[in-house]
C-alpha cells in the first residue's frame, strides 16, 4: 500500500493545488509536505480501493431492483399496465411503466437510453438489461421512491424490497407504518452511500462527513468530526454500513468481498496503523535484495506492521505490506 514518493515533493502539491489540501492539514494537523503528501495518498488509496466494493454494491442492487420490479409488474400487468410488458417476469421493460415524469432527471435518463438524438423511439428497443445498465447508481434511488405507474395504480413497494434486500434482519413486506419506516431506512442507507460513492470517484476526501444522521428518524446522532481520531471512527463506521448494505442484497457476493484480499487492505487502511502508514511512508524499510539475508529479519517489520520495499540495483523490486 506504500506510495513511493514523488522526485519533487513540493512541485507535486503544487499540481493538486494547497486549497485542496486544507483540511488535510487542519484535521490531521501534518508536519511538513512529506507528511501532507502522504495522507492525500492515503486518501486517494482508500478511494481506489472502495470502488471495488462500490461496484459489486452497484451490480448487485441494480440487478436486484431491475428482477423485483420485473416480477411485480408483469406478473401484476392488468393492474399496472395498459399494455402487456415487453420481456418476461424476471426481466421486463417496466420503466415503460412506471411514472419516471415523477422526478425530471430519472426520466431524462431513462429517455436517453429508449430514443435518439432527436427523440425518436430506438427500433427496435434496447432490451431491458442494456437499458437498466446504463442507468447510473444515483438514480436507483429515486427509482424506488415512484409512488405510481402511468395507469396511476399505487405501486406495491412492500412486495419488491423483500426481493432486492433479501438479507435484511427483518421482514420489508409490510404494508403498516412501522415496515414503512423499515423500508425508508433502507432508502437511507441507499442515499448515504451514494454520497461516499461519489467522493470516491472525485477522489475527494473520503474521510471527510456532516454531523452523522440517524437513518430511521433523520436525527443528529453524532457532530461532524473534528480529528484524526473522529474521521477514523466515522470512517470505520461507514466502511461497516457499505458492507452491511451489500450483505442485505447477497449474502454470497458479501462471504465473497469479505475474502478478498481489498477487504483485508481497507480494513487496515482505515486504521490508524494504516493511516500512519502512508503518513510516515518516507521512514519505510529499504533492503537490498543482493545483500538480504537473515540478519534483515522481514517478518519483524511486518509484525511490527510496517513497510518494506526490497531494491535491486537502485530499482524497487518488491513490496511488503501489513494488511
Amino acid at each position: 500500500m506504500f506510495r513511493t514518493p514523488p522526485v519533487n515533493t513540493i512541485s507535486h502539491i503544487n499540481d493538486i493545488t494547497h486549497t485542496r489540501l486544507i483540511n488535510y492539514k487542519k484535521i490531521f494537523l501534518v508536519l511538513d509536505d512529506s507528511e501532507l503528501h502522504g495522507v492525500y495518498s492515503w486518501n486517494e488509496e482508500i478511494a481506489s480501493k472502495m470502488m471495488y466494493l462500490i461496484g459489486m454494491i452497484e451490480v448487485t442492487l441494480r440487478n436486484r431492483i431491475h428482477a423485483g420490479i420485473s416480477k411485480l409488474i408483469y406478473n401484476n400487468h392488468r393492474i399496472y399496465c395498459n399494455s402487456i410488458p415487453s420481456g418476461n417476469a424476471t426481466s421486463c421493460d417496466w420503466y415503460n411503466h412506471l411514472n419516471l415524469s415523477q422526478n425530471y432527471e430519472l426520466k431524462r435518463a431513462f429517455n436517453k437510453e429508449l430514443n435518439d438524438r432527436q427523440g425518436n423511439a430506438l427500433t427496435p428497443p434496447p432490451s431491458p438489461h442494456k437499458v437498466i445498465s446504463s442507468i447510473e447508481n444515483g438514480k436507483w434511488f429515486y427509482i424506488m421512491k415512484v409512488k405510481k405507474t402511468l395507469n396511476s395504480n399505487k405501486i406495491a413497494w412492500n412486495d419488491v424490497f423483500p426481493d432486492v434486500f433479501v438479507n435484511y434482519p427483518t421482514s420489508l413486506s409490510g404494508t403498516d407504518n412501522q415496515a414503512n419506516k423499515k423500508r425508508n431506512t433502507v432508502l437511507n442507507r441507499l442515499k448515504s452511500f451514494n454520497k461516499i460513492r461519489n467522493r470516491c470517484a472525485h477522489f475527494e476526501p473520503v474521510w471527510k462527513f456532516g454531523s452523522l444522521i440517524s437513518e430511521e428518524d433523520g436525527s443528529v446522532l453524532k457532530p461532524e468530526p473534528i480529528d484524526t481520531i473522529t474521521c477514523l471512527a466515522r470512517l470505520k463506521l461507514e466502511y461497516n454500513k457499505m458492507t452491511e448494505l451489500l450483505n442485505w442484497l447477497s449474502p454470497d457476493m458479501s462471504a465473497y468481498y469479505e475474502s478478498t484480499r481489498t477487504h483485508q487492505e481497507l480494513t487496515f487502511l482505515i486504521s490508524h496503523g494504516g493511516l500512519k502508514n502512508f503518513r510516515e511512508s518516507e521512514k519505510v524499510k529499504k533492503m537490498n535484495l543482493s545483500k538480504i539475508s537473515r540478519i534483515h529479519n522481514i517478518k519483524r517489520h511486518l509484525l511490527k506492521k510496517e513497510s518494506v520495499l526490497l531494491q535491486y540495483k537502485g530499482k524497487v523490486v518488491g513490496r511488503f505490506h501489513p494488511w
